[in-house]
């Protein structure tokens, strides 16, 4: 079972790469590595020589576009962004695969209060504020992986190839465990503002039980959530495809494209006495799947109290609502 509970019956990974420089536009990959925490496996690829960045960016994709979601440290602003645009200048593909991207650099800057009176944040400093140190084996950082690829390109000698692939391989096994600590994050809250991965069945009227029996699924991910006003916002993307959906009526709201993948969940909430309510009878969802919660209540659900969302209960509800819409 994960520490973050939106990735339990899923697939992901945690993926770092090494490159020449920061530009996308005039540097290339060096390497990249892959861990899986489920099977504790790492998978490392390597460029021989610049011509094979292609290739390389190739394998990467392959091994991404198998995963619901996946995990970096600052993979939102460099590594994902970098690999995108390596993947369109090296003809490798159009662009990087289908998946939702959870970057721990962002969780933990923006939900753990440590992180405010740390005088870095850098994955190694993480590491050692969460007594983590110890099982690194590397002793460079990544910026002297630029001067030792390029005495590899010039020599060829393996036991630089291995120590720039050690480096590489301990920031993904390194990170695999700094996200397996981080149970101390709210999850629930993240999941809200962040949004999280899913799957959702296809073309079935009991959709749960389709995607187990078949394995006919659709990747997808909320994008955020947020409660304006008295009504509930989703909005998310799915891989294209499938039935366009467009419903408006005085309970709910929803729209799928089937050419783009976007989807949008608008849902009015009842305002009582600084609490806002869903009207679960007015909903296509079962409510005997909410009467677990402690915002449940006589065919009611509480997802906002004094301004503080219900995160748990406001998380569920979308994703029943999802499965129940998107088809």
């Amino acid at each position: 079972m994960s520490v973050c509970p939106y990735l339990d019956g899923l697939e992901y990974c945690v993926f770092d790469i090494e490159t020449t420089g920061f530009s996308a536009q005039s540097c290339t990959l060096i390497s990249a590595s892959f861990y899986y925490p489920g099977s504790g496996e790492c998978f490392q690829l390597f460029c021989d020589e610049p011509g094979l960045e292609a290739a390389l960016i190739k394998d990467c994709c392959a091994r991404l576009s198998e995963c619901d979601a996946v995990i970096t440290y600052n993979g939102d602003s460099f590594d994902l962004p970098f690999m995108n645009r390596r993947a369109v200048a090296s003809g490798a593909a159009t662009g990087l695969p289908f998946f939702k991207s959870l970057d721990i650099y962002k969780y933990l800057k923006r939900y753990w209060p440590a992180a405010k009176i740390m005088d870095s944040l850098s994955q190694r400093s993480v590491e050692a504020a969460l007594g983590l140190s110890d099982e690194r084996s590397d002793r460079i950082d990544g910026g002297e992986c630029v001067e030792l690829y390029k005495n590899w390109l010039r020599t060829g000698d393996e036991g630089i190839k291995n120590t720039i692939l050690l480096h590489n391989g301990d920031d993904v096994r390194q990170l695999g465990r700094i996200f397996d600590s981080l149970n101390f994050l709210p999850w629930q809250i993240i999941a809200f503002y962040e949004g999280y991965p899913l799957r959702l069945p296809e073309n079935s009227a009991d959709l749960l039980s389709a995607a187990s029996e078949t394995g006919a699924y659709k990747k997808a991910f909320v994008r955020e959530c947020k409660i304006d006003g008295s009504c509930l916002s989703v909005r998310g993307i799915a891989q294209p495809g499938g039935i366009p959906v467009s419903i408006y009526n005085e309970n709910y709201e929803f729209e799928y494209s089937a050419l783009s993948g976007v989807f949008k969940l608008k849902l009015p909430l009842i305002a009582s006495d600084g609490i806002l309510i869903a009207d679960l009878q007015k909903l296509p969802v079962k409510e005997d799947n909410y009467a677990v919660y402690p915002g449940f209540g006589s065919g009611y659900l509480v997802l906002s109290s004094s301004g503080h969302v219900n995160a748990l209960e406001a998380n569920s509800l979308t994703r029943g609502m999802l499965d129940r819409l998107m088809r």
